[in-house]
């Protein structure tokens, strides 16, 4: 599920646990997420990544000229995956 909205509750520990236990596939966070915060939360808690994919196309529309503002958001969002995989 993805798209803009306020603050997800990240505690999916449990569901993700379970997903891992049942062999599903490896479960991806993506509503709401849209700050450095929420992707190491959402990583923190298990999933196995996070979209963040409404958030660009805002930075995209408010910004059609300039790709500075969308290059420095998804800079800090991949910063945030690297920090959880012991800074590399």
């Amino acid at each position: 599920m993805t798209g803009v909205g306020a603050d997800v509750a990240l505690d999916h520990g449990n569901l993700f646990s379970t997903l891992g236990a049942l062999d599903a596939a490896p479960p991806v966070l993506g509503f709401g997420i849209s700050r450095p915060d929420q992707v190491r939360a959402g990583l923190a808690a298990g999933a196995q990544g996070v979209i963040s994919g409404s958030a660009i196309v805002t930075l995209v529309a408010d910004n059609a000229a300039a790709a500075g503002p969308v290059r420095a958001f998804v800079a800090s969002m991949k910063d945030a995956t690297r920090r959880r995989a012991g800074g590399t």
